[in-house]
């Protein structure tokens, strides 16, 4: 009986590999592989599950997710105002002022992502975003005011957390009318807070000044608001 070399079932494995990888188009020479172009990452966007065990258990994770009443959630609210230009720049032209606010919604897009934020509803005048997370909104609104100081506009914000009801991708609730309230409270350049948001983020590294207690229609009581300070989001 005549055995095959092993050295051609490690050519063979190797080129399978290389198939399989994309790695480009492999040309084997007695026992080497020239691979043409370089390997490229695989995204992993570009994976789906078809079948077996992971594809049981994500189907399992969404099913239980709908069981938990998905259209109320505990949010935390970021509402941003654009106020105009800023106060030391010279007045820009109409079409340099649209321009001026197209690069600072891209900005506002590219924080909010890069916090794992959703920006849910954007406005000539404004946005809303959410966060899972409180500390995150909060560094992502002193991101965007330092984009809004670059680009000399002026703006304020507000964050508060509490239960929203999603419908329709919008977020509506009692969270988000507090959050809409505070926000007009800040004082332009201001990142503006509820002591609810305050609360949650202790021990996180952020400092805030006392902006005292304030009446929010609907809502009963006094709200005690905090201002984040000037290069306090560490």
């Amino acid at each position: 009986m005549s055995r095959t070399p092993r050295n051609r079932f490690l050519t063979a494995a190797v080129a399978s590999v290389a198939l399989v990888t994309g790695a480009g188009q492999p040309r084997a020479t007695q026992n080497t592989i020239v691979v043409r172009d370089a390997a490229r990452p695989l995204p992993l966007t570009a994976i789906r599950l078809t079948g077996g065990p992971l594809k049981r258990a994500q189907e399992l994770d969404a099913k239980y997710l709908i069981d938990l009443e998905p259209d109320r959630m505990l949010a935390t609210v970021l509402f941003a105002r654009t106020i105009g230009p800023a106060a030391d720049t010279a007045v820009p032209s109409d079409a340099r002022w649209n321009e001026l606010l197209d690069r600072y919604y891209a900005q506002v897009r590219k924080e909010v992502e890069w916090f794992r934020g959703r920006d849910i509803e954007m406005a000539s005048d404004g946005f809303l975003a959410t966060f899972d997370g409180p500390a995150r909104a909060i560094r992502t609104a002193c991101a965007i005011r330092e984009a809004a100081v670059r680009l000399g506009i002026e703006t304020k914000t507000g964050v508060h957390t509490g239960e929203c009801d999603i419908t329709n991708h919008r977020v509506t609730g009692t969270a988000v009318d507090i959050g809409a309230q505070v926000v007009e409270k800040a004082a332009p350049g201001e990142v503006l807070v509820s002591r609810t948001v305050k609360d949650l983020v202790a021990g996180s590294g952020i400092a805030f000044e006392d902006r005292g207690e304030h009446i929010l229609e609907g809502v009963a009581g006094e709200w005690r608001l905090f201002s984040v300070a000037r290069g306090g989001c560490n």
